[in-house]
């Protein structure tokens, strides 16, 4: 079975709930949003354990291709200046 990247509050009553909240309040100041991928399932085994979806929260487009921007003209920039060495 493959890994998957997760968001998991491991406890119990008010402090498990106060910790899930932050982790929504920190995906929803950071640009992500919930999608939501319909996958082929293999079997009636994994369509009964919800495998028929994948779920994650995945930075807004627009603020994706602004980093992505960004990150290219660093790479851009340093790669223009030669070493002092």
């Amino acid at each position: 079975m493959d890994k998957l990247d997760c968001v998991a509050v491991l406890g119990r009553g008010e402090d498990a709930l106060d910790q899930l909240y932050d982790w929504l309040k920190w995906f929803d100041e950071n640009n992500f949003h919930y999608k939501d991928e319909p996958v082929e399932c293999v079997n009636e085994i994994e369509l009964l354990m919800g495998r028929d979806h994948h779920h994650k929260m995945v930075l807004n487009d627009d603020i994706k291709a602004i980093l992505d921007d960004l990150n290219h003209h660093h790479v851009m920039t340093k790669g223009q200046y030669g070493s002092k060495n």
